[in-house]
């Protein structure tokens, strides 16, 4: 295996991948969701999924979505699988022979 493309390539696979869940909504990471009960209602907080998009929107009177421990864990396990794969086969693509 060619190592140094191996480690160019998940770097760079890992780092897109992280810009894509920054910027799309893949909505499988466990968060805490505070949301508004109504208009005036009081704001209730409940655990389930979302996206680093929503993550990353601003607090709007009150309502947020946070990623928990968990979430931040499967979102890095999520972008550096999908970069390790890509380093591998890349790797193993470009290998000397011989």
């Amino acid at each position: 295996m060619n190592k140094l493309v191996f480690a160019i390539v998940f770097v760079v696979v890992t780092g897109a991948m992280f810009f894509v869940c920054a910027n799309a909504h893949i909505d499988f990471f466990p968060c805490e969701i505070s949301e508004r009960d109504g208009m005036d209602g009081p704001i209730r907080t409940r655990e389930g999924t979302c996206s680093l998009l929503a993550h990353n929107r601003e607090e709007m009177h009150g309502e947020k979505e946070r990623l928990t421990p968990v979430g931040w864990a499967m979102l890095a396990a999520f972008c550096g699988g999908i970069g390790l794969v890509a380093g591998l086969v890349a790797g193993a693509v470009t290998r000397k022979r011989g």
